[in-house]
Formats: C-alpha cells, sequence, structure tokens
C-alpha cells in the first residue's frame, strides 16, 4: 500500500494548508482443518506425504503527507499520517480432528518463524505435519509540516500507527495427530509455529518561521499490541517419529523520529515528542487436563522443543530548535513503554486472570533416540561474541582444501572460530567458488564440535548440512557472525 498527500499553498496575507493521509485495515487471513464437537463427526485426513497448513500475511505500509503554507502575514502547516491496522492471521487444526502425515514424500519448505540478514523468512526443508502462521507488517510513515509568514509561522506534524496483531498456530483440544512411516529415514515432524515481525519507520517534523513568532511541533507516535501464540490443546494425542516443535516467535523493530524547529524575531517556539507503546503476549505451551484419565499425550522418537521468544529493538529520536531575538523555548521527549508476557510451558498458567490448560496432567515424552535430528534450543542467556579476526567482522578465512572434510561435513579453521552453538552466520566464498552444499550469501546456524571445528545447520532446529565438498577454490571464505540469542544443541 502506498499513498502520499502534499500541499504548498500560499496567500497574500495568509498562508494556511493542511493534508492527511488515513489507512484504516482489518485483515483475517485462516487456514485450517475443520473441527467438530465430538469424536464421531470429526474430520479425518490422510497423506502418505506431508500435511501443510499454513497462513501468512505479508504486507507494505508507506504513508507520506506534506504541507507548506506562506502568507505576508501568517502561515500555518498541518499535516499528519495515521494508520490503524488491525490483522488476525491463524492456522490450526480444530477440535477432535484425526490427521496422519506419513512423510513418504519429498521434503517441503516450512516456514519456521525467523529472518534472516536480509530480512527473509527462512524455511526449511521437512517431512511430516505442520502448522503455521506468519505475518510481517513493514510500516513508512513520514509527517512533515512547514510555514512561514511576515509576522507569525506555525507549523505542526504528527505520524500516528496503532497496530493490534493476533498471530496463532495451534492443534486443538482432543485431536489426534500421527506423523509415523515405515520407511528407513529420520521420519516425519511436527511442526507448529506462530511467528510475527513488525518494523516500522516514524517521522514527524514541522519548521515555522515569522517575522515575530515562529512555532514548529513535530510528533511520532505508536501503540503496538501483539498476542502470538502457538500451543497443542488440551486433551490432544501427538505422536512423531522425529520430532516436535511448539513455537512462538515476535519480534519488533522501531526507528523513530520527531523534530520540531521554530525560529522568530521575537519569539521561536519548538517541540517534538517520540511515544511508542508496546503491548505484547507471546505463548508456547501444551496444555494439561484436570486429570488423568484423557489427559494430553505428546509423544515422540526424537527431541521436543516448546520455545517463546520476544526481541524488541529500537531507536527512538526526539530533537528541538527554538531560535529567536527575544525569546526562544523548546522540549522534547522520546517515551518507550513496554510490557511484555513471555512464556513456555507444559501444564497450565494464568494471564491477567485467565487460566490457561484445565491442569497439569501432561504425558510428555522426547525419546532422543540415535539417528533423529537434533535441536536447536534457547539457554536464556545472551552472548555478545567477538570473531577472532577483528577486520569486518568476520571469523578468520579458511580454504575449503584444507578445511573441509567431506566425510564429516565439518570444517576446520587453524585458529579459534571464535563462534557459539546456535550462533547466526553468513557464508561468503570470498570470491572463489563456492563450497559445494552451501549458498553465497546464506545465513546458516553454527553446530560448535570444538574452538576449531564446527558445522552448519540449515535452521533453528539444528538440521544439519549435509554433503559438504572440498572441491571449491580460493583462501578467503568466511562466515560473519551476527548476535543473536544463545542456544545450545540438545537432543
Amino acid at each position: 500500500f502506498y499513498n502520499n498527500k502534499i500541499v504548498w499553498i500560499t496567500g497574500s496575507s495568509w498562508g494556511f494548508g493542511a493534508s492527511g493521509v488515513v489507512y484504516l485495515v482489518d485483515t483475517i487471513t485462516l487456514a485450517y482443518v475443520e473441527g467438530s464437537t465430538n469424536d464421531s463427526l470429526d474430520a479425518d485426513l490422510m497423506a502418505g506425504g506431508n500435511v501443510l497448513i499454513a497462513a501468512d500475511n505479508t504486507a507494505d505500509y508507506t504513508l507520506v503527507a506534506g504541507t507548506l503554507a506562506f502568507g505576508t502575514s501568517n502561515g500555518v502547516g498541518i499535516s499528519a499520517t495515521v494508520l490503524t491496522l488491525d490483522d488476525h492471521v491463524e492456522a490450526y487444526i480444530g477440535d477432535y480432528a484425526d490427521v496422519v502425515a506419513e512423510g513418504e514424500s519429498s521434503a517441503v519448505a516450512v516456514n519456521v518463524g525467523d529472518i534472516d540478514s536480509s530480512g527473509n523468512p527462512t524455511f526449511a526443508m521437512e517431512k511430516g505435519l505442520f502448522v503455521t502462521a506468519t505475518s510481517s507488517e513493514d510500516i513508512f510513515s513520514l509527517a512533515f509540516a512547514g510555514a512561514g509568514g511576515g509576522n507569525n509561522g506555525g507549523a505542526a506534524s504528527a505520524s500516528v500507527n496503532i497496530i493490534d496483531q493476533v498471530t496463532r498456530a495451534h492443534i486443538d483440544a482432543n485431536t489426534d495427530i500421527n506423523a509415523f512411516n515405515s520407511i528407513s529415514d529420520t521420519g516425519p515432524s511436527v511442526y507448529v509455529v506462530a511467528a510475527d515481525r513488525t518494523d516500522v519507520f516514524g517521522l514527524g517534523g514541522g519548521l515555522g518561521g515569522g517575522g515575530n513568532i515562529g512555532a514548529g511541533l513535530g510528533a511520532d507516535v505508536g501503540l503496538v499490541t501483539k498476542d502470538t501464540r502457538a500451543y497443542i490443546g488440551e486433551g490432544a494425542s501427538v505422536d512423531a517419529e522425529n520430532r516436535i516443535v511448539v513455537e512462538a516467535i515476535s519480534e519488533e523493530g522501531v526507528l523513530s523520529i520527531a523534530a520540531g524547529i521554530g525560529g522568530g524575531v521575537s519569539t521561536g517556539v519548538a517541540g517534538s515528542g517520540s511515544v511508542y507503546i508496546f503491548d505484547n503476549t507471546t505463548l508456547a505451551y501444551i496444555a494439561g487436563t484436570a486429570s488423568a484419565p484423557g489427559q494430553t499425550h505428546v509423544h515422540t522418537d526424537g527431541s521436543i522443543q516448546v520455545s517463546a521468544v520476544d526481541n524488541t529493538e529500537g531507536l527512538m529520536v526526539a530533537g528541538s530548535i527554538a531560535a529567536a531575538g527575544g525569546n526562544g523555548g523548546g522540549a522534547s521527549a522520546a517515551v518507550p513503554i513496554i510490557t511484555k508476557w513471555t512464556e513456555a510451558f507444559i501444564g497450565t498458567t494464568t494471564i491477567d486472570g485467565v487460566t490457561i490448560g484445565s491442569g497439569g496432567f501432561a504425558d510428555v515424552a522426547s525419546r532422543a533416540m540415535a539417528g533423529k535430528d537434533l535441536i536447536m534450543a534457547y539457554t536464556g542467556s545472551f552472548d555478545i561474541q567477538t570473531p577472532v579476526d577483528t577486520g569486518a567482522d568476520i571469523g578468520p578465512r579458511f580454504n575449503p582444501q584444507t578445511s573441509v572434510d567431506a566425510s564429516l561435513d565439518t570444517i576446520t579453521f587453524a585458529i579459534d572460530h571464535g563462534f557459539n552453538d546456535g550462533q547466526k552466520v553468513v557464508y561468503s566464498s570470498g570470491g572463489g567458488t563456492v563450497i559445494p552444499g552451501l549458498v553465497d550469501g546464506e545465513t546458516y546456524y553454527v553446530v560448535k564440535i570444538d574452538n576449531s571445528t564446527l558445522q552448519l545447520a540449515a535452521d533453528q532446529q539444528g538440521t544439519l548440512i549435509r554433503s559438504l565438498d572440498v572441491g571449491a577454490t580460493g583462501s578467503k571464505h568466511s562466515l560473519k557472525n551476527e548476535t543473536r540469542f544463545k542456544r545450545n544443541t540438545i537432543n
């Protein structure tokens, strides 16, 4: 979506200009298997291959409003951009549904909820049953106003963004999910992933000048409410041969700028404010029942991950300049207000007086058998890693002819590589030919063997890159590190 409104008005005595752009957006995106009120009316879905239930909504919004007003006596300029976004993205398997995904066909691309270094969604090639709800919002909002007059000039602008985002992926109560097959492979998996990414750039600026009084006011205001949930409902039965992942991810990035400039021969007044209020709920869980009969059942021959992550990054700038021959006054403020509830659990919890899960009865078993895929698990700590080579924030360079072990799919460095388990890295061939099995500029995850040796995984869950080969040329291959949440490889 793109819209703009720019007005330029002049007058012999008075100059007045006003402009505004307003978006009111309400969207719903659903993907689901219909549920029922009892087992006799349930939906039955059987697939010898894979089952992918995916709801995705990706939107870009650009709003620009501007005003310039001049008068021989007085000038007044006003502009505003307003976005109200109410977005609901949901994927689910309804109550009492029976779904079988044997995974005996080719793997499918599954959105695992994370983003790469270029801001694009990360996909993994997997077999099994996948319920994913993903959404992203990229907002550019700019409002500016300028005014001048022989006597007085005043300008004010505001950029306002109100976002209400609900993203949910779930397997509901009393469902029966089976992801097993009879062929010799790692077996199918079950993923329940809800992820949302919100990026906002907002700017509000006002410039006013007059022979007597000049005033400029600018504001950027945001109200962001997000509810991101991934879960398996109480009384559900979920069995998988490889791994079960229940993950909720919420990410927010904000750049907010507010500026006011006012100048007058007698009086100059300037003011600006940047205010963003976040209210985020991010939940990942396996809900328990109130008693043992009919309790929730989640079993796998591999590993189980229940993970909730909320990451907010913001830069807020507010500035004012007031100049006058007589009196000048300026004020500015940048105010972030952040409220978060981030929780991963098995059983039951209470949030704002609302109970989730009837009780603590849940039969959850992760057998972690040999030959199953590992998972990458958050440890709760944060890691800022300093690479050995301080040049351009890159780890030590290597020559694949001597560093790659094709039989073990490992890369061994001559010195300490400086990376940690789960660290996000970008591979570069350094002008040589690309290592077979890798893609130049692609993002991978480190699986640390020791301080000099590592493997690379395609996703957060630790799906290893296989079939590395020594056939590449060049001695300047490298891995560029990125600061992320710290994870360890766990089976």
